[in-house]
């Protein structure tokens, strides 16, 4: 008997080629799918400031359709998203926050003095363990190189402080 009239033999080969031409399509849909979830999710957050300097918050259908042919942009955007959702911003006004210490934007030396001498370990310590983020990595830094003199009682930091004239981007 021929194989190739076999009933199940025909089957077999027909759904092999359908199965190339509905993968491409799947994955075509899987990526409009993903592309509108980000779309949602990055004009929600740009509604809310949390995007930092891009407030654009009118994503459309041209953008979707846009991340949808590019995978790899798509998945570049979709990680920075993921980390601008776990970041908290910082009150207007305020270049650093430790606890409910606040170091206001432009501060002088004196407030920049006063600030770190009314900060504890434990202040300190809480804020460097906290997640969401809420102070720029310069700050951060800082902080850490605060902590290390509170514990050392040492007099000098090896990283300056940030210049407290932008606010602290997420």
């Amino acid at each position: 008997m021929n194989v190739e009239a076999d009933p199940q033999g025909v089957f077999d080969d027909l759904k092999a080629q359908l199965d190339q031409v509905t993968g491409k399509g799947a994955s075509l849909r899987d990526g409009w799918r993903e592309a509108g979830e980000l779309r949602q999710q990055r004009n929600a957050l740009a509604g809310q400031g949390k995007l930092g300097a891009n407030t654009k918050g009118d994503r459309g259908i041209f953008w979707q359709l846009r991340m949808t042919l590019s995978s790899e942009k798509r998945g570049m955007l979709k990680a920075r998203t993921e980390v601008y959702e776990g970041v908290e911003a910082l009150p207007t006004g305020v270049a650093c926050a430790v606890g409910s210490h606040e170091l206001p934007e432009n501060a002088t030396d004196a407030q920049c003095e006063a600030f770190l001498d009314g900060l504890t370990v434990k202040d300190l310590e809480a804020e460097l363990a906290r997640t969401p983020r809420r102070n720029s990595p310069g700050w951060i830094a800082f902080l850490r190189d605060a902590l290390r003199e509170k514990k050392t009682g040492g007099s000098s930091s090896t990283t300056p402080a940030p210049a407290p004239t932008a606010p602290a981007q997420p």
